[in-house]
């Protein structure tokens, strides 16, 4: 199953009417898409669950990215055998993140 994700930029948002320790990843014309748990309850500060959020919101982005990367790297990938074991690696993430074959 092949589904298109919605488009980015997806950014991190604290509302107030939120469960405590929570934010919303929201992307521009779409709202809210997810709710991530921010920090834990017993927590001041929960850093690995920051950077999870962040690593949500920067989905799109990143995604995008690694099929640039992808298109521009396939020509080297024939000289080079450690371009080749990478692009193998892109393309299991790319199928993995669109839901595709690799």
């Amino acid at each position: 199953m092949n589904t298109k994700h919605t488009p980015g930029p997806w950014t991190i948002h604290h509302y107030e009417w939120l469960p405590k320790g929570h934010v919303s990843i929201d992307a521009l014309f779409h709202g809210e898409l997810a709710l991530v748990v921010w920090k834990m309850e017993d927590d001041e500060q929960s850093p690995e669950c920051e950077a999870n959020a962040r690593l949500i919101a920067a989905a799109p982005e990143l995604l995008e990215a690694l099929q640039r990367c992808v298109g521009q790297l396939r020509e080297l990938s024939f000289k080079n055998d450690r371009i080749t074991r990478c692009l193998e690696g892109a393309h299991r993430a790319i199928a993995k993140a669109t839901g595709s074959e690799a």
